[in-house]
């Protein structure tokens, strides 16, 4: 039964070489004749399209406010009398005011100057006087 089974091998043996070599083929034929490639002509880029941009309100600085000369007197003297609220306009209105600010800035150093100057005079016109009675 092994040379019949060999026998009959061989005789479908040629039929599947027949097969495999036409697959064969046919795979080669595929690999070495590529389709030919059509070469498409170059087309223009497409301009871009601006879109309309929205306007930005622009920022711009108030301007300052136009005072009368003399009206900053006021704010000296404020100042000069309560310090706390002259300092307090001079930051509030160095930019939008400055006439104004300096006045009331001015005002409120005087003011502060002046009242260490007569603290330091009232303690040494204390310690004269504690000196010259003996204590």
């Amino acid at each position: 039964m092994d040379n019949e089974e060999l026998v009959k091998q061989d005789e479908q043996a040629p039929e599947e070489d027949a097969v495999v070599e036409e697959a064969v083929e046919k795979a080669e034929e595929s690999v070495s004749e590529p389709e030919p490639v059509q070469a498409e002509a170059p087309q223009p880029a497409p301009e871009p399209v601006e879109a309309p941009q929205p306007a930005q309100p622009q920022y711009t600085e108030p301007a300052p406010v136009q005072q009368p000369k003399g009206s900053s007197f006021g704010w000296a003297v404020l100042g000069f009398f309560i310090p706390i609220v002259g300092l307090i306009l001079f930051l509030v209105w160095g930019k939008t005011r400055p006439e104004d600010a300096k006045a009331a800035g001015k005002g409120a150093l005087i003011s502060v100057i002046i009242s260490v100057v007569a603290y330091a005079l009232m303690m040494c016109a204390a310690g004269a006087a504690m000196m010259q009675s003996g204590m």
